[in-house]
């Protein structure tokens, strides 16, 4: 997927935090990640006001991640950066623009399809989380299926979930976009494996690994 160049840079910083599991200076976070150092400060900023990470002063300080990295989702860094441009998780299409009459049922059909496009894109983009993108970053070579693997798992725990706790499977369109993720990424992988291309193996920096697990979204 395309992402602004904000949003790009935010979540390489969180899975970078991730991946080193503590404290990082600015400084090293902007020169291993490839950022401007003043972008970073001001993208952090935005991440902290979210709760996503923590700013620690003294000699040896810098940012930390705020809770596990499982806990934190691709969308919750997404809504932290472009939370004033993109329609809000479970965004309520239905007041925007009335309709005149003569066309309320084509207009309704369409904001039925975003309503439906726009949760299901939520819950896919909820589903994954830092420590996921983590893992791809690490074994770039196996990132989709680091990336397959923790989808299907969360999948899996959020209708668990929501079974124990409300006595029904989750909504239609959140299955949906587990399902349109699990057959078209199944299916690429497959293709892939059978072209015989399995990856780079060749040592690359760390913003590079991290561009190509953000690519596997």
């Amino acid at each position: 997927m395309q992402l602004k160049a904000s949003t790009d840079y935010a979540l390489r910083a969180v899975i970078y935090l991730a991946m080193e599991g503590g404290v990082v200076s600015s400084k090293k976070i902007a020169e291993d990640i490839a950022v401007p150092r003043d972008y970073l400060i001001q993208l952090s900023q935005l991440l902290r006001n979210a709760g996503i990470i923590e700013a620690r002063a003294g000699k040896n300080g810098g940012y930390v991640l705020a809770k596990d990295p499982s806990q934190v989702s691709f969308l919750d860094v997404v809504n932290a950066i472009d939370d004033s441009v993109r329609p809000a998780k479970g965004a309520d299409f239905s007041e925007e623009t009335p309709a005149k009459p003569e066309d309320a049922p084509v207009v309704h059909g369409l904001r039925a399809a975003l309503e439906v496009a726009s949760s299901s894109f939520d819950a896919y983009l909820d589903s994954i989380t830092v420590d996921m993108l983590a893992a791809c970053a690490k074994d770039a070579e196996h990132a989709k299926d680091h990336l397959q693997d923790g989808v299907f798992a969360e999948g899996e725990r959020l209708e668990a979930q929501t079974v124990e706790r409300d006595g029904f499977y989750p909504q239609a369109d959140t299955v949906a976009a587990f399902e349109v993720f699990r057959s078209g990424k199944s299916q690429e992988l497959h293709d892939e494996q059978g072209n015989g291309q399995h990856g780079n193996s060749a040592h690359q920096r760390p913003h590079e690994d991290l561009s190509h697990a953000l690519q596997t979204v």
